[in-house]
């Protein structure tokens, strides 16, 4: 007679089917389909293999509980719907498994079929839906994905922990989050996500990838968090490589930190971003990256960033692919150590900054973008910008862009390179606060000024030493009534202004190779308007005199002008009023040099190659001219009466009165602009005897660069030593009786090791002596013996050395006064000394000391 099992009718019943299906030797299985819950059909029990009939499905207010060592296998099109709460107990030794029917990996051939391994898309998957809570720990999900589903799919508000699992062989995802930042509540820890179609963790808010944490994904479509809704709906984000795969972010949207958030990106961290996102910033974003590791936001192909992160094999990122980082007003932050790279979609910059934001870029690298690598959007807001040890790097337009001159101040030790232009390009016409520039705060040495600038009443701008402005066509730079313009350059570190194509002067700032030259008349120049304050030393001005205006344009009696130097340009010097104009150079200007209407005296004027050199422009003009020169000009002095010109050079018919001259001045090399004096100059020593003294302690020089004869001039030739070689002086600084510095006199290609002296006379000589020339004439003195160092090229590797102010200030020889001239020679001991005397010589220098 046949027996028969009865239906089970509650969950002992079901138990005891389970025993007798084990015991009767078939594959351990359960069959399971509909609503399951612990209070429905018990909990599914350690050790025990299900199968399903049809979809699973939690119910809302009940929870299913999963033990270790549990095998649920789905069968096609199945899925596990959860709206209660789900618990899954697996260990690290009895995981629990979530497979297909097909899979015999886990609780062998549980469909009868032979063997067969599980197909990608099987079954679809585990769904949570809104409300609903889960605890996994130590599961495996594998060959999920049908109809598209991942292997977790998060719909609505679920709360998800999600822990030690693997998460395999999908047909999709791994998991979906569906776009939904209710999401945020769920984690996944320490898990793993391999072999799925699709990307490990997809569509996912921003939020979300907090709540991942030490997880790892290998040979999936995508092997990270592609996120798809990236507008920040919390306080704050923090985002470190510990939340990443592979320190790796796709951001597949355009971001957002809204106004009152904050999104922090730790170091290491790197976001790929599709095309044409950008990250929109209204509240605050902070990147604290190192040099080691920074933060990275670059094109998804870029893979020398967090590798293939596309899959689409080796590929570099292209510019112009994503837009970049967009700051609006109110917003703020810091990008510390962090690369913006391959920007500049629609020709947004790599970092653009609008309205007022607070924002430092530290040690931040933008390259490889496809406009601006930095744009200020000429906003008088970015003034307090602070940008230091950045890099702007291979951008297609300029390093930094649209900034306003007050922003400048902000930039510290920059670099620029390859960029359409290496330079800040200044395009805002005035500005707010007062302003210094120093030689730091460039990029390449200058600054590109794309607009008329001007400082504004009660303000100040200051240059410091080796700043250098080029302008582009038509602009200028001026000074308004009661404004203040102080240049403080140096005879060493000039402060230079001049067309945006002079190559000269830092270099291709255009960046146009030698396709373009500088030109007279391409900018204006600099005006002081009426009641203006200047005080500029050591300026250059080149290529100006654009519609009538000259170089310096002065109607200020507050102007001083000293050092200054105008070349060619249309017009040099306009001075319509000034308090001071000493050591002028005008030099190539096509229609004047210096043209005096009002003011004080020119003192040490230099004209040369002008059309007018210097010229009254007003009979009503009461200064002077003094110690100047004016030579090489078509007119050399112009509308000047006798009794104004004073111990000048140059005027024919004010020769011979009033110490005026008219000789060559001989310049060094007047073609090519260099308007010192030679050694032989008839100007030298030649002007007003109750001006004051040079720098050198002597009467002064006419012209603007006095001849300093403190400096040490060789002369006569050195002795052959036995070694070959012609020992030769060389000298550093200059003598002085109250000059901190040092004044080294050395002799060079001496014997090593041997003693030597310092001879120094007050007269020079040139006589035969010991087979050479004895260069200072006796009675002469000498210092103390010194033994050549052994430093140099063989075989004259000897080095004498002496600080000859150590002498002068010691007061051993009361003779080595301020004004007096010193005429000096090494001798060496040589034994072997060919002429038989035993020593060798250097030439002769001579100096006069300065006070």
């Amino acid at each position: 007679m046949r027996s028969s099992i009865p239906s089970p009718a509650g969950p002992a019943a079901r138990l005891a089917l389970a025993a007798i299906l084990l015991a009767s030797g078939a594959a351990a299985q359960v069959p399971l389909g509909g609503l399951v819950s612990d209070t429905r059909t018990g909990p599914l029990l350690t050790g025990t293999v299900y199968h399903t009939t049809a979809a699973l499905t939690v119910p809302a207010g009940e929870t299913l509980t999963v033990q270790p060592g549990v095998v649920v296998k789905f069968g096609p099109a199945h899925q596990l719907n959860v709206y209660g709460g789900l618990v899954v107990q697996g260990t690290s030794v009895s995981g629990v498994a979530l497979t297909s029917i097909l899979d015999d990996s886990f609780g062998g051939d549980t469909n009868g079929d032979g063997p067969s391994s599980g197909t990608p898309g099987d079954w679809r998957g585990l769904r949570f839906f809104g409300g609903s809570t889960a605890a996994i720990d130590h599961a495996t999900v594998a060959f999920s994905g049908h109809t598209g589903f991942a292997g977790i799919r998060l719909d609505g508000t679920p709360s998800v922990s999600v822990s030690n699992c693997t998460v395999r062989d999908g047909s999709a995802a791994g998991v979906d989050y569906v776009t939904n930042h209710a999401n945020i509540g769920s984690t996944f820890t320490g898990c793993h996500f391999a072999g799925n179609a699709g990307a490990a963790l997809d569509n996912a808010p921003i939020e979300v990838v907090a709540g991942v944490a030490g997880c790892t994904a290998a040979g999936n479509g995508l092997d990270t968090v592609r996120v798809v809704s990236a507008s920040l709906t919390v306080p704050a984000l923090t985002i470190t490589t510990s939340n990443l795969f592979d320190d790796t972010l796709f951001v597949d949207a355009t971001a957002t930190v809204p106004a009152g958030s904050t999104l922090i990106l730790g170091a290491g961290v790197v976001l790929k971003w599709s095309l044409a996102r950008q990250l929109n910033v209204y509240g605050t974003l902070v990147t604290n990256g190192t040099p080691a590791e920074p933060v990275v936001l670059t094109d998804l192909a870029d893979d020398s960033h967090g590798g293939d992160t596309n899959k689409d094999g080796a590929s570099a990122g292209a510019p112009g692919w994503w837009r970049g980082v967009r700051f609006f007003p109110g917003s703020g932050g810091s990008l510390t150590g962090a690369i913006v790279r391959y920007s500049g979609h629609t020709d947004f910059a790599g970092v653009r900054l609008e309205g007022a934001p607070t924002v430092a870029l530290l040690g931040t690298t933008i390259r490889d973008g496809s406009a601006a690598a930095l744009d200020l959007v000429a906003n008088t807001g970015n003034n307090g910008v602070t940008v230091a040890g950045c890099s702007f790097v291979d951008n297609a337009g300029a390093a930094v862009e649209n900034a306003p001159l007050g922003a400048v101040p902000g930039f510290a030790d920059n670099t620029a390179t390859g960029n359409g232009l290496d330079t800040i390009r200044v395009t805002l016409t005035g500005f707010t606060s007062d302003v210094t520039v120093a030689p730091q705060n460039l990029l390449s040495g200058t600054l590109s000024i794309e607009a008329a600038i001007s400082v504004p009443a009660a303000r100040s701008l200051v240059l410091e030493p080796g700043v250098a402005l080029k302008f582009g066509p038509a602009h200028q730079l001026s000074v308004a009534s009661t404004g203040v313009l102080v240049v403080n350059g140096t005879e060493q570190a000039p402060i230079t202004f001049t067309d945006l194509r002079d190559d000269s002067v830092a270099g291709d700032t255009n960046g146009d190779g030698v396709a373009t030259a500088p030109a007279e008349g391409w900018w204006r120049g600099l005006r002081f308007f009426p009641g203006s304050v200047a005080n500029v030393s050591w300026a250059r001005v080149r290529y100006a005199g654009q519609g009538g205006y000259a170089a310096f344009r002065a109607e200020s009696a507050g102007v001083e002008l000293r050092s200054c130097r105008a070349e060619h340009s249309a017009l040099g010097f306009d001075l319509f009023d000034f308090a001071v104009a000493d050591r002028l150079v005008a030099h190539a200007n096509s229609a004047f040099g210096i043209r005096a209407t009002r003011g004080g005296d020119l003192t040490h004027a230099t004209a040369h190659g002008n059309g007018v050199g210097l010229q009254r422009a007003s009979p009503a003009y009461g200064g002077e001219v003094l110690n100047a020169i004016a030579w090489g000009n078509t007119t050399n002095f112009d509308l000047w009466p006798a009794g104004q010109v004073r111990f000048s050079d140059g005027d024919p018919v004010l020769a011979g009165s009033d110490g005026n001259i008219d000789l060559d001045p001989l310049f060094t090399d007047a073609p090519n602009g260099d308007l010192t004096l030679l050694a032989t100059s008839p100007c030298i020593d030649a002007g007003d005897p109750a001006s004051p003294l040079d720098a050198d302690g002597t009467v002064a020089d006419m012209g603007a660069h006095a001849f300093d004869q403190s400096v040490p001039v060789p002369y006569c030739t050195g002795k052959t030593s036995s070694l070959g070689c012609v020992p030769f002086l060389a000298t550093e600084g200059r003598a002085s009786v109250s000059s901190p510095d040092s004044f080294r006199i050395e002799g060079h290609d001496h014997l090593p090791s041997e003693a030597g002296l310092l001879l120094y006379s007050f007269k020079r000589s040139n006589l035969d002596f010991h087979g050479g020339k004895l260069c200072v004439k006796a009675p002469f003195k000498r210092t103390g013996a010194k033994f050549a160092k052994n430093t140099g090229a063989p075989p004259c590797t000897g080095v004498l050395g002496r600080n000859f102010n150590n002498t002068i200030q010691s007061g051993g020889d009361p003779a080595l006064t301020a004004g007096k001239k010193v005429f000096v020679q090494w001798l060496q001991r040589d034994p072997a000394d060919p002429a038989g005397f035993g020593d060798s010589l250097t030439n002769g220098a001579s100096f006069l000391i300065a006070p």
